[in-house]
């Protein structure tokens, strides 16, 4: 459609990543989901880490973008929710990203966190049991 921009994305894997249980289709789509919403948003960088805390694989998501303030962090995981006009439908998207993220991070055991940005945007933070079987 036209509308470029430039944009830097870094990945960091921080040690190896032990066997996750999980479904892969279902997980492979929230990691892409989260991708896209932070490079739909950043103004100039995304940086993607993987890592192991414990008995968690954990992936974040920072960017530069606008971030998500504290008070609608729990509302833009319900569908259609968008906090303000720089997040409507022509920046794309029909504000189910977060929501499907947010479903399938459960049926995996955890939930979906929000958080500012040390890149002063906003941080997606996952974490998945590396042992536990995904939920029916």
């Amino acid at each position: 459609d036209g509308d470029w921009k430039s944009l830097v994305i870094r990945c960091l894997v921080n040690g190896e990543v032990d066997t996750i249980l999980c479904d892969p289709k279902q997980m492979s789509r929230a990691i892409s989901n989260l991708i896209q919403n932070s490079i739909c948003y950043a103004n100039n960088s995304v940086l993607l880490t993987s890592k192991v805390e414990k008995d968690y694989w954990v992936l974040t998501v920072d960017d530069d973008g606008p971030g998500v303030p504290a008070e609608f962090r729990k509302k833009v995981l319900e569908p259609f929710y968008r906090p303000d006009a720089s997040r409507q439908r022509s920046s794309g998207g029909h504000g189910l990203g977060l929501s499907i993220v947010n479903h399938i991070v459960k049926l995996h055991g955890e939930t979906l966190s929000i958080e500012d940005s040390p890149m002063y945007g906003a941080r997606f933070r996952v974490s998945v049991p590396l042992s536990q079987p995904v939920k029916k």
